[in-house]
């Protein structure tokens, strides 16, 4: 489960990861960007889901970009999976005003 998996989406836009687990005892999973383990009363806009085995990130922005790793470990060893994220920024729109 070590393989880097590539995810890139617009800066806006949500994106989700999944890193689903099994095992015995039951795994705890635990999500970290760029080595900074992520908390579940961190960040508003990050969300997880299913025991931890889904982690959402609403309205990504650009500094939302790195690498997140799943870590699943138990008494019986650990398991990591990892997920590199880019975010593509946005064309300016602009405003003409009405006339």
């Amino acid at each position: 489960m070590s393989r880097v998996q590539d995810l890139s989406v617009v800066s806006g836009q949500e994106v989700e990861f999944q890193c689903r687990v099994s095992g015995r005892p039951a795994p705890k999973v635990e999500w970290s960007r760029d080595g900074e383990v992520l908390s579940k009363d961190g960040d508003p806009h990050v969300e997880f889901h299913e025991q931890g085995q889904v982690m959402k990130v609403k309205a990504v922005r650009l500094r939302d970009q790195g690498l997140y790793q799943c870590l699943a470990s138990n008494s019986a060893g650990t398991q990591m999976r990892q997920f590199r994220l880019t975010v593509q920024g946005t064309v300016p729109s602009l405003m003409f005003p009405s006339q």
